[in-house]
């Protein structure tokens, strides 16, 4: 696990100062801090900061090169099927190393960039190809590692993180005011873009080529798109299922530094703690997280009492919170995408000071049915378009209609989006100052655009799917980006069984019959009068197959357990800092914040902090403070 970063000159061979490359090493210091590195050549320089985990000597360090140092690689992440790779190239090559980084190397000497099919793992690496004088980038298939770049001054800029981008004083910082708009819809900016206009994020299942003469972006993977689902009994999908999350934590064990697990107390950390304390046959550490005055850790000890784990509870105070979360967006480069980024890194913090890497539970409500409420949504959108009279139509579903303030859809899009974004795009239009609504947004036009697109791309699937697919393809990366910032900040390796490729591509060609299961025929018959929000949990159940798999291994308590998240109190956290006066004052006078939005109606919301939403959009409104004040005030003087 490393921080990786480079600049490649466009289009002549200009010397790349190695100073550029440190510095923007230094600012990726926590990602790895056990090494640094560079290499310099001929219009091109890599760097990297290293977080020992596989091959502990100074001989795995990078960058790092082949035999003939024709090749040089800076790598982040890991290949978990690296020894099976290793064992088909050995003969062939003289290895210096037992790392899984040497083994990406020899890999393209023999393939070229088809080896990228041969990787089970999590990672972004460059790789620089000096016969061919040409640098690839690669990210992982679901884009569980970060890797950013962009284009500026005749030269290529690439690191993980947008902030090691920033270090580099040509880098303009022009704020993406899509971006912000996209963020307050759906906790992070649409596509590839980022906060900064001119910075992109590289897709995952894809690959970067660039040459003297430009770049080109290719994908090489891409979640799979099936009509029709396989089918088979409850019981044979249950043992397949075991034996694909065995697999997949059982990869994920590889390592020659101590390993944990964080554990919540809900399904999806308990089945991985359960796995990890099963496989490795020994008692194992485990964490959990809590908020002074508000503890929902009860289920994270009733499962740590059931495989025997060394648990430890993390106390975090209101107060602390706020430092924690700037400390966060001063090395991401961005505003956080969940209030719960605080407290995992507050946990690994503490887990620093016993292991390295730890396992989390990240993918599995995307894969299996975790969000009842939008999966079950697509049945409200069917029964709003039955072909009936409207009047009667109305009268027969009106449960329906009620829970929509009595709006209709005619298409999936505007249905989906009215059901999936935080702040929805009426309020927004309010929120944001007119000029800036009409002229930079466009009323957010390119949100729909988007997201027409990516239906269309879907067209061949019942509405239930598009929503899954969409959920692993847009919403998963919250998620994986918040892990990787949180943990890395505190150098430590997060590691996500559920988003194994291969895992993914089994779930998703099961039917989702197997994943939300009626509780009975009349719940099913009951059901129909009723909306989504209604019926998700009170008449079937979520993750159902899941459930079933590990109901043996797991207390029923845990198995039965309810959908909560991972709440944070965000209430707590603003009465600790002084309320409503310590909102007013640090959003109503804030010149970057003024500029973009409506100060009447940041007023309101800071009046209307019993509501939910509202104390959601406040949060995202203090993290775009926040973000501006190191990256666009300050960061411009």
């Amino acid at each position: 696990m490393c921080g990786i970063c480079g600049i490649y000159s466009l289009p002549q061979r200009k010397n790349i100062p190695k100073t550029k490359i440190e510095k923007m090493n230094q600012q990726m210091e926590h990602r790895g801090p056990d090494a640094s590195g560079t290499f310099i050549g001929e219009g091109i320089g890599l760097g990297s900061t290293r977080l020992k985990i596989l091959d502990l000597s100074d001989k795995a360090n990078q960058p790092l090169s082949n035999e003939d140092e024709t090749l040089w690689l800076v790598f982040n992440g890991e290949i978990y099927n690296f020894k099976e790779i290793y064992s088909n190239l050995q003969h062939k090559h003289k290895f210096k190393t037992s790392s899984d980084t040497e083994v990406i190397i020899h890999s393209f000497e023999e393939k070229g960039v088809k080896q990228i099919s041969n990787f089970n793992g999590m990672f972004s690496f460059a790789i620089w190809n000096k016969p061919q004088d040409e640098l690839f980038l690669f990210r992982d298939r679901l884009g569980i590692k970060p890797l950013f770049y962009t284009k500026i001054d005749s030269s290529l800029i690439f690191a993980s993180s947008v902030a090691s981008i920033l270090t580099n004083r040509n880098v303009p910082r022009k704020p993406n005011i899509r971006a912000i708009s996209s963020y307050l819809s759906f906790r992070r900016p649409l596509a590839e873009e980022t906060f900064f206009e001119g910075i992109y994020s590289l897709p995952p299942g894809s690959f970067l080529k660039a040459t003297r003469t430009g770049i080109k972006i290719q994908r090489y993977w891409d979640i799979p798109v099936r009509r029709s689902q396989k089918t088979a009994s409850i019981e044979k999908y249950k043992q397949l299922l075991h034996i694909k999350m065995r697999e997949s934590v059982r990869n994920r064990l590889i390592s020659d530094v101590p390993i944990c697990v964080f554990l919540s107390g809900g399904l999806d950390s308990s089945i991985i703690a359960y796995l990890v304390q099963d496989i490795m046959n020994k008692k194992i550490n485990t964490y959990t997280v809590r908020l002074k005055d508000y503890n929902e850790t009860y289920y994270a000890n009733v499962v740590a009492e059931h495989i025997s784990s060394e648990h430890t509870e993390v106390s975090v105070k209101p107060e602390e919170y706020l430092s924690m979360m700037d400390k966060l967006i001063t090395h991401r480069g961005e505003p956080l995408g969940v209030p719960n980024e605080v407290l995992i890194y507050a946990m690994a913090k503490e887990i620093k000071k016993k292991a390295t890497v730890v396992l989390s539970g990240e993918g599995a409500d995307e894969l299996f049915g975790g969000y009842g409420r939008i999966y079950r949504s697509s049945s409200d959108f069917q029964r709003m378009n039955i072909r009936l009279p409207k009047f009667l139509k109305r009268f027969i579903f009106r449960n329906i209609y009620k829970a929509y303030g009595n709006k209709s859809y005619e298409n999936k899009v505007n249905h989906f989006l009215e059901k999936y974004q935080y702040t929805p795009t009426e309020y927004k239009k309010t929120l944001f100052v007119e000029k800036i609504w009409k002229e930079n947004l466009n009323e957010d036009k390119f949100i729909q655009d988007y997201f027409k697109n990516l239906f269309e791309t879907i067209a061949i699937l019942p509405y239930s799917k598009q929503i899954e697919y969409i959920f692993e393809h847009f919403h998963l990366p919250v998620l994986l980006a918040r892990l990787d910032n949180a943990t890395m900040l505190a150098s430590v390796e997060g590691r996500v069984p559920f988003v194994d490729h291969e895992l993914v591509e089994f779930a998703l060609n099961i039917s989702n019959n197997h994943k939300l299961k009626w509780n009975s025929v009349f719940a099913r018959i009951k059901s129909i009068f009723l909306s989504s929000n209604k019926i998700s949990e009170k008449y079937d159940t979520t993750k159902y197959l899941l459930r079933e798999t590990y109901r043996n291994q797991l207390p029923n308590e845990i198995i039965d357990r309810k959908k909560v998240g991972f709440p944070v109190p965000i209430n707590n956290i603003l009465d600790s800092m002084g309320g409503k006066q310590f909102l007013k004052h640090l959003l109503l006078n804030d010149s970057f914040l003024n500029q973009i939005f409506n100060k009447k109606q940041i007023s309101k919301l800071i009046e209307n902090t019993d509501n939910k939403k509202s104390l959601i959009t406040l949060w995202m409104l203090i993290n775009i403070k926040m973000w501006s004040d190191i990256f666009i005030e300050k960061g411009t003087k």
